[in-house]
């Protein structure tokens, strides 16, 4: 059973003068993801999407901070980039770049045995839940909260150091 509360989505949207330099950027914040906040894990997947002279890649970054053995606190960042439209041509060749930050938590409680399948089972987790575990639960919210706030500070104060990269609205 999965009990997911999800917490806040904010989206950004920037430009990079090319490809490498999206490539720096999005390198820069898996850094920072791995070294600023101690995440317990950080996994990355991409996907790569290659028309003649409409390039365009998506990359996710998920990362987790384990709070007990049943919850962890989840910090996704989904990259895009790709041409942009006609409409909003620009004087140099950008690429659009668009950040999608979500965060939530998570809690699962495992169903490997005949009696965790039961309803009896899922009726004492929801009591659980209810009564003893709410507090903590609020406080992981709380602090998914600020912690998801902190990286996507982390990351905008990043691209206004970065010459290669800038912003273009939110």
């Amino acid at each position: 059973m999965k009990k997911e509360e999800k917490i806040d989505e904010r989206k950004d949207f920037l430009y990079a003068k090319e490809e490498k330099d999206f490539l720096k950027f999005y390198r820069e914040i898996l850094n920072i993801l791995s070294s600023d906040f101690n995440f317990d894990n950080v996994k990355e997947t991409s996907h790569t999407e290659y028309i003649p002279k409409k390039p365009k890649l998506s990359a996710t970054i998920v990362a987790t901070k384990e709070k007990d053995p049943r919850t962890k606190i989840e910090i996704t960042i989904k990259f895009g980039y790709k041409k942009p439209p006609e409409k909003e041509k620009t004087s140099e060749d950008l690429l659009m770049v668009s950040l999608k930050y979500k965060g939530a938590v998570i809690t699962e409680y495992k169903k490997e045995t005949r009696f965790e399948r039961s309803v009896f089972y899922e009726f004492l987790i929801n009591l659980l839940e209810k009564t003893f575990y709410k507090k903590e639960r609020k406080k992981y919210v709380r602090e998914c909260k600020k912690l998801l706030n902190e990286v996507i500070d982390k990351i905008r104060k990043l691209y206004e150091e970065l010459p290669y990269v800038g912003k273009v609205r939110e």
